[in-house]
């Protein structure tokens, strides 16, 4: 799987990062993307998009998690 984020509304995008779906057989595998910055903008976009061709689904998306990180 991989992701990039704009913060312009969609108009420029950061290089796409990339994590693995896990290896054959392994259905529960998480992927976590950190260091992604505050998101505190209207114009916040991110991207996703799957090269593997099998069936995956997002289930939920954390942002600005009052847990996952250094608080202002």
């Amino acid at each position: 799987m991989e992701m990039r984020v704009s913060r312009d509304g969609g108009n420029t995008f950061g290089d796409f990062r990339e994590k693995s779906l896990g290896e054959q057989g392994k259905y529960r595998t998480r992927v976590v993307y950190r260091r992604c910055g505050i998101v505190d903008q209207d114009n916040f976009v991110m991207q996703f998009r799957v090269t593997d061709p099998r069936l995956s689904r997002i289930s939920y998306i954390r942002i600005n998690d009052p847990l996952g990180g250094r608080s202002r």
